[in-house]
């Protein structure tokens, strides 16, 4: 994001360790019990957003990912819930695993955000 702030070590430890307690973060492990892919959840009423899709660098391309997005896709509907992911339009390799577990294509969501700064000068 254009003009946010890096957050330091601390923040990022104390933001996973809130991912983790949450019960909403779900991991893939290899055969050799690696963690190889994770996957993180929002739920709203009865809607769930699927975020935070990671799969380390020299585990992509053997499926982790798809399984675990099938994984808890599949336990969340069986909860009753409407599952919504959010993609990188322009990555068509996440794009191909997610239609290949049973997501469609619906559009291209444009995000607009806000900044007290307006080409790099604080707007008073």
């Amino acid at each position: 994001m254009e003009n946010s702030e890096p957050i330091t070590m601390e923040q990022a430890v104390l933001d996973v360790e809130d991912m983790i307690n949450s019960g909403k973060l779900s991991v893939w492990k290899n055969d050799n019990k690696e963690i190889v892919c994770m996957l993180y959840y929002g739920v709203t009423d009865n809607y769930v957003s699927l975020n935070h899709a990671y799969t380390s660098p020299n585990a992509r391309g053997r499926g982790y990912a798809a399984n675990l997005v099938y994984t808890v896709t599949k336990e969340l509907m069986d909860n009753g819930l409407t599952p919504l992911l959010y993609t990188d339009y322009n990555y068509p390799a996440s794009n191909k695993a997610y239609k290949n577990v049973g997501y469609i294509d619906t559009g291209v969501l444009i995000n607009f955000s806000c900044s007290k700064y307006k080409n790099n000068k604080m707007i008073k």
